[in-house]
C-alpha cells in the first residue's frame, strides 16, 4: 500500500525510524486506534505500508536497527524479534523460549544496537513488564547469551545502548 503522508494525519507515536543504506527512512510507530499499520518505509517521496507485507508478530513496532554486516533491517516489537532482508524479501523471527536460556529473555524488545564490532545487542522489558535484560545475538549459532539484574544492572528493563569511543557500550535501565 503506497500512499503520500497527507493521508496519515493521525500518524500516531513514533517509536523509532532510521535510513537505511539506499537513503529510504523506514518509520516504526505504536499501533492506535486510527491505524493499526506500524512498519512504513518512506521512499521517492511515497510511503508504504509494511505490515501486510511481512509475517510481523506484533503491530507495536519499538525499535529498528539495520545490520551493517549484512542487507537486513531487525525490528523489535512487544511480541518478539524480527530480522527482515528486504532485498530477498527473507523474514526470520526470534522469541522467547523458557525451555531454552539461548533465546531472548523476553518479547518486548525496548532497543537494538549493533556495535563497532558488529556485534547485536537488544534490550529487552519495560517498567510494567517483569523480567528482561540484555542479550547479546550470537551470529554463529543464531542464539542469545543473556544478561540480567543478576549481572550487576539496577533491574532488568533496558532502554538505550550507546557505544563510546573506546568502544565501551552505555546501558540505560530504571
Amino acid at each position: 500500500h503506497s500512499s503520500n503522508l497527507t493521508e496519515y494525519e493521525d500518524f500516531g507515536f513514533v517509536n523509532d525510524y532510521l535510513n537505511d543504506n539506499e537513503g529510504n527512512t523506514w518509520i516504526a510507530l505504536n499501533q492506535n486506534k486510527n491505524n493499526d499499520e506500524s512498519l512504513f518505509l518512506l521512499k521517492n517521496g511515497k510511503l508504504n505500508s509494511y505490515n501486510n507485507l511481512l509475517n510481523i508478530k506484533s503491530n507495536n513496532i519499538l525499535s529498528l536497527e539495520i545490520d551493517s554486516k549484512e542487507d537486513l533491517i531487525w525490528i523489535g516489537t512487544e511480541n518478539g524479534l524480527n530480522k527482515f532482508n528486504d532485498s530477498t524479501n527473507i523474514f526470520k523471527f526470534f522469541k522467547k523460549n523458557p525451555e531454552d536460556p539461548k533465546t531472548l529473555s523476553n518479547n518486548f524488545i525496548s532497543v537494538i544496537y549493533q556495535d563497532s564490532y558488529g556485534i547485536l545487542w537488544v534490550g529487552t522489558g519495560d517498567y510494567e513488564i517483569i523480567g528482561g535484560g540484555l542479550n547479546k545475538f550470537d551470529e554463529d549459532t543464531k542464539s542469545f547469551i543473556r544478561y540480567s539484574e543478576m549481572g550487576k544492572f539496577p533491574n532488568d528493563a533496558i532502554y538505550g545502548i550507546l557505544e563510546d569511543n573506546s568502544q565501551n557500550l552505555w546501558i540505560s535501565s530504571d
